[in-house]
């Protein structure tokens, strides 16, 4: 699935995306001043994916990819690669000294067991084409 939106339409920070979950019957441990944490005895799988975008403006766009989420499992997703460049419009060569407008990229699962990308890449004007490559992860635990 890839769709692409106005940014007016959608928020920067997709709450749908989560990064990190435990597993049924466990939480996180939490102490005042210290990173939260959680034990982990088994990696159960470990997911990875390539998400390739190919936008001709600025606008926000989204894919996602089906992933088996073992039951019980909890997970954490990790960005392991990014890669952007704004690219000329008839030959898609990799272009430079363009004015950043705006980038973000996250990734994560939806509760549908989607693992989703939402990226934007944006020069001032918003008019540029650009290429995003983010490469993620999900790792399952138990």
């Amino acid at each position: 699935m890839t769709t692409a939106q106005n940014i007016s339409q959608v928020e920067l920070n997709n709450e749908e995306l989560v990064t990190f979950a435990a597993p049924e019957g466990q939480s996180l441990e939490t102490q005042e001043g210290i990173a939260q944490s959680i034990d982990v005895r088994n990696v159960v799988r470990i997911v990875n994916h390539k998400f390739r975008f190919e936008l001709n403006n600025g606008n926000i766009a989204e894919q996602s990819i089906p992933v088996t989420r073992p039951p019980g499992t909890g997970y954490t997703v990790f960005l392991q690669r990014l890669f952007y460049s704004f690219v000329d419009r008839n030959n898609r060569q990799q272009l430079t000294q363009r004015p950043l407008g705006e980038f973000f990229a996250e990734i994560g699962l939806t509760q549908n067991n989607q693992f989703a990308c939402r990226v934007r890449l944006t020069d001032i004007n918003a008019d540029d084409p650009v290429t995003i490559t983010v490469e993620g992860a999900v790792l399952f635990f138990n």
